[in-house]
Parts: structure tokens; sequence; C-alpha cells
């Protein structure tokens, strides 16, 4: 009987010693979900961090593309007070609309939309390009 009890001590520290390990392996894996839990936290700070600032940047680039935009709709006043335009403001001034060949009304419109803002979204090379492209067919016109 002595044995029987013995051995039922025995069976009794060893399922508390046991028990301990279960609870001593449940405490070191609540602390590694903890850390866990902590290093997550962090990454999706950063990730938050991270998407904020792509969409700062793609804000930015869209921005930028708009005043670029913008820009093309505006009329340089280097480019409305070119020399050019001015010549071509004379010379239909100057002639008598009835003798001018067909197409004078069309160059005279096209050089009115050229320099006036919001008409066409073009660059200031392509508005120069345009207005010397009138202003000389204008003069071959008068033959000057």
């Amino acid at each position: 009987m002595q044995k029987k009890l013995f051995g039922a001590v025995l069976l009794g520290l060893a399922g508390c010693a046991r028990g301990q390990g279960t609870t001593v392996t449940m405490l070191q894996q609540i602390a590694a979900l903890q850390t866990y839990a902590r290093v997550a936290q962090q990454g999706y700070q950063a990730t938050e961090q991270g998407l904020a600032t792509i969409r700062a940047i793609r804000q930015g680039e869209f921005d930028l593309h708009t005043l670029f935009f913008h820009s093309l709709s505006t009329v340089n006043p280097a480019v409305k007070d070119m020399p050019a335009v001015s010549a071509i403001q004379v010379l239909t001034g100057l002639r008598p609309r009835a003798r001018w060949a067909p197409g004078w009304q069309r160059e005279v419109d096209e050089l009115r939309i050229l320099t006036t803002d919001g008409e066409l979204q073009i660059t200031d090379g392509e508005r120069i390009t345009r207005i010397m492209a009138i202003e000389k067919a204008i003069r071959a016109r008068y033959g000057l």
C-alpha cells in the first residue's frame, strides 16, 4: 500500500511538474505572441506611413501635371508681344478685306485663337511656329 501511495504521490508530483511545464510553455507562448503583436503593429504603422508617402508623392505628381497642362492654356506674354503678331495685325488692318485671297479670315481667326488664353493647350514653341507660319503666308500674299 505504501508503494501504491508513494507511486500516486510521484505521479501527482510529476503531473504538477508537467502542469507547471505547460504553464511555463503557455507563458512563453503568450510573451512570444505579445512580441509578435508589437512587431506586427510596427509593421502596420510603417506600411501606413509608406502608403501615406506614396499618396503624397502621387498627389504632388498630379498637381505638377495639372499645373503643366494649365500652363499650356495660358499664352506667354512674350508670345503675345512678338513682332510677328504686331506685323500680322498691322498687315491685316491696312488692306481692304475684299481684296484678300481666300483663307484670310481663317488666318486672322487662328492668330486670335493662338494669342487668347484658354483657347488652345499647346506649348509656346508650337504657338510661335504657327504664328510665324501665318506671318509668312500673309507676307507672301502681299508680296512682302
